[in-house]
């Protein structure tokens, strides 16, 4: 029988070695594609990429101050490959109480669409759905999951010069249509480097991710072959989203000009609404992958994910074992016809300290 030590320990490592794995896989494919390259982290966005328009919201930080005088600050980052974008909120809510809220915005090469994935610390709420952003104007239609239910929204935004945009948010409440909640202003000021976060990193991790608290402060290293050529070498880190059951993960490669490649962002979240932990991850190449985690009988890990590589959709099964000597084992094959091709056999061994 498996201890319970052994399957907290496989729960905690899911989000290192499932994101690597992912980017083993784009790494294998780049090898079958010559024509691609690997994205340094400061490269600008192409200008025919669907998400394009959202670098207006770069740099410095937005800010929206309450009746009662209370602020919430929101800065904006590229993902891997300017395929997808990260917004991060801290500050007070209208009551006084610390808030942090993450959204990303990202193609979705299978919708043909910007998606976005929204968490937020109110009644464990997830946001899933669908943003257009043109001109100087941008509308969100999403789903909103609470512990209360299943809620439809709306968010939209009215640009008002490049430094300045309104924004307002509805509810549908049935034929009727949808109905403000409440609007409010966003500025954007020069970014305060004396300012704290609200809530730091190392505030407490969600009671349902409280395994993954060894990983922090470390940077975790592989490098290996890719079962179809090439050489993998990544250096991967995780950081707690605070006040939401979630973790986001970064994966980046060794140092080009430019910078180090940024692999893939992920996050490893609880679904309020599916009642599960459920893995979004973003590869510097513009695919997409999702699906839920299990634990199996024997304490090993399972992913289920579907990858929307391009026109393709790509089933994949993820297998973590753990090894004598401590290291994490990581297996990866991708699916056709029940029949499984192993694309990644992998070892995982804990770096250096993270660098602040």
């Amino acid at each position: 029988m498996t201890s319970p030590s052994h399957l907290r320990l496989a729960h905690s490592l899911i989000a290192l070695v499932f994101f690597s794995a992912l980017t083993a896989t784009c790494g294998a494919r780049q090898e079958e594609n010559p024509g691609t390259t690997l994205v340094p982290a400061n490269a600008p966005a192409q200008a025919d990429s669907p998400i394009a328009g959202f670098a207006r919201m770069i740099p410095g930080e937005w800010q929206v101050t309450a009746q009662s005088g209370r602020s919430m600050y929101h800065t904006w980052h590229w993902g891997p490959g300017k395929h997808s974008m990260r917004r991060m909120t801290d500050g007070l809510d209208a009551g006084g109480s610390p808030w942090y809220e993450l959204r990303a915005v990202y193609w979705h090469p299978h919708f043909k669409q910007v998606r976005m994935l929204g968490l937020t610390p109110f009644a464990k709420g997830v946001m899933e759905g669908a943003v257009k952003l043109e001109k100087d104007t941008a509308e969100a239609v999403f789903d909103l999951y609470q512990t209360g239910g299943l809620r439809k929204m709306a968010l939209n935004w009215r640009f008002e010069g490049p430094d300045k945009f309104h924004e307002r948010l509805l509810e549908s409440t049935g034929p009727a249509g949808y109905s403000l909640l409440v609007e409010w202003d966003q500025m954007r000021k020069a970014p305060t480097p004396a300012r704290p976060r609200i809530i730091e990193e190392t505030s407490n991790l969600a009671a349902s991710l409280k395994s993954l608290e060894s990983l922090r402060g470390h940077i975790w290293e592989a490098k290996g072959n890719g079962t179809t050529g090439g050489i993998l070498q990544t250096q991967t880190t995780l950081e707690s989203i605070p006040l939401n059951d979630a973790v986001y993960v970064r994966v980046l490669g060794p140092p080009q000009e430019g910078g180090p490649a940024h692999f893939l962002d992920a996050y490893l979240y609880y679904h309020t609404g599916f009642k599960t932990v459920r893995c979004l991850a973003l590869s510097n190449h513009g695919a997409v992958y999702e699906g839920p985690m299990t634990v199996m009988k024997d304490g090993a890990l399972q992913l289920d994910l579907t990858g929307y590589e391009g026109d393709r959709a790509v089933p994949y099964v993820a297998r973590f074992s753990f090894e004598n000597d401590g290291a994490l084992r990581q297996q990866i094959w991708s699916v056709k016809d029940k029949e499984r091709t192993l694309v990644l056999d992998l070892l995982h061994k804990k770096g250096d300290k993270k660098k602040n």
